[in-house]
């Protein structure tokens, strides 16, 4: 399969998986103290991701590097720490290896790469916000800042 033919499954996959985790957020008053003060911070990644996804669409290369810039930028905050477990360090490596490319696609003006690294980076989150929700149900502690 060509990748400008698989360029519209894999936005409508990039907009599936951002609307499902939307949709599958808890509310904030229902939320663990000690969780709260993600609650902003993890909906400005939100927002950097659909702006990604938006400068995919439009090919608007520079929307694209910024908010992936953005995302990395995040990926190294102290809010970002939310467990010091070996796995979870990994993925946030990879999360940063992955907006890296993708800010690099954007340079190079290339669509169908940035489009393949925004489905790998929405993949990325998607898979540690099932770890972290696991880990979470295993009852260990979040790191305090």
């Amino acid at each position: 399969m060509k990748l400008p033919i698989a360029l519209p499954i894999i936005l409508a996959l990039g907009i599936a998986g951002l609307v499902q985790t939307q949709g599958s957020a808890e509310p904030v008053e229902d939320m663990p103290k000690e969780v709260r003060p993600l609650d902003a911070f993890m909906r400005r990644k939100l927002e950097l991701s659909r702006e990604t996804l938006q400068g995919i669409v439009t090919e608007d290369f520079p929307l694209i590097k910024r908010s992936a810039e953005g995302l990395e930028k995040m990926s190294r905050q102290a809010e970002w720490e939310v467990f010091r477990l070996d796995e979870y360090s990994h993925m946030s490596a990879e999360f940063r290896r992955i907006t890296r490319a993708l800010a690099k696609q954007a340079e190079k003006k290339n669509i169908d790469g940035a489009a393949l690294a925004y489905m790998q980076l929405t993949m990325s989150c998607v898979e540690c916000h099932k770890f972290t929700r696991g880990v979470r149900m295993a009852d260990v502690k979040p790191v305090k800042k």
